[in-house]
């Protein structure tokens, strides 16, 4: 197997384990309450990327720590209130739809990027004309209403944008796993704050969600963040961006295999629409 090859392939066993974790977070969501379960989540997935730090021996070259914890933080707190908009969002919309609703994020960042300075896209139009109906079709029904569910969903999704749009700014120049733990520990710490302030954390809800935990924590954030790093450095970055966003039609398989969630004619029509406008917004102009 090729270099390219394998990396292909390490960005799409990440893409599907981020696609089956929107089916672990929503079987979560009755039995710990959102940010609880991101507090820990994310400080589990922190300490699960601190051995890969070793092995890459991150720690025996000269690091700037000022600009590691500021760009943590920064992008932490973007990460937190999408992850935990998101989380709550899963207690009423089925995992397939947030997974697609979520990756709307891909048509935000080039909007984002134009306030600071960056080019847009060239199909960048079409691509928000495709997935703007998209949206309709999935989150309006036919009564012209909109769940809260997916209103939070899409808020979260602009979250994100902001997110990747920082990390440009402040982190491309870091080491990539390290401010992944200042990142993810900067959303975990935050969480579990707001989960003693607001809710009943307990050891009895770890212990009721303790898969979804697992799942999310180790292999969402430890494993596949892993692979992504490993992946995109042997990848075309808009060859990974595709694969990537293969996460939404991954939500949908989980969700209908292990939840046993199904989508309507409308729903299933309007992953479509948005999944080509993902598409069409990652298409680069020819030099």
């Amino acid at each position: 197997m090729n270099k390219k090859t394998q990396s292909n392939l390490y960005m799409l066993v990440a893409a599907l384990i981020w696609g089956l974790a929107f089916s672990a977070q929503r079987s979560g969501t009755g039995n710990i309450s959102p940010f609880f379960f991101n507090g820990v989540r994310y400080l589990l997935g922190a300490v699960a990327l601190v051995p890969v730090l070793f092995m890459r021996k991150t720690f025996s070259r000269k690091i700037d720590w000022k600009k590691v914890i500021f760009a943590g933080i920064v992008c932490g707190i973007c990460a937190g209130l999408g992850a935990n908009l998101q989380q709550i969002a899963l207690a009423t919309t089925e995992a397939g739809k947030a997974g697609f609703l979520t990756t709307l994020y891909i048509i935000f960042v080039p909007i984002l990027g134009l306030f600071f300075g960056k080019k847009a896209p060239p199909f960048i139009l079409p691509a928000i004309l495709f997935a703007t109906v998209g949206f309709y079709f999935l989150s309006v029904s036919e009564k012209f209403t909109l769940e809260k569910g997916d209103m939070l969903l899409l808020i979260a999704a602009v979250t994100f944008a902001f997110h990747i749009v920082f990390i440009d700014l402040l982190g491309k120049d870091l080491d990539s796993i390290l401010f992944s733990v200042a990142q993810f520990t900067t959303v975990g710490v935050l969480s579990l704050v707001y989960a003693f302030l607001f809710e009943e954390p307990s050891v009895a809800a770890i212990q009721r969600a303790l898969i979804p935990i697992l799942y999310t924590g180790l292999a969402s954030t430890g494993i596949a963040t892993t692979l992504q790093v490993v992946g995109q450095k042997g990848c075309n970055p808009s060859a990974a961006a595709l694969i990537l966003s293969l996460e939404s039609v991954f939500s949908v398989l989980g969700g209908a295999i292990i939840l046993g969630e199904r989508l309507s004619g409308r729903g299933i029509m309007g992953c479509i629409l948005i999944f080509c406008g993902i598409i069409i917004a990652q298409i680069e102009r020819k030099k």
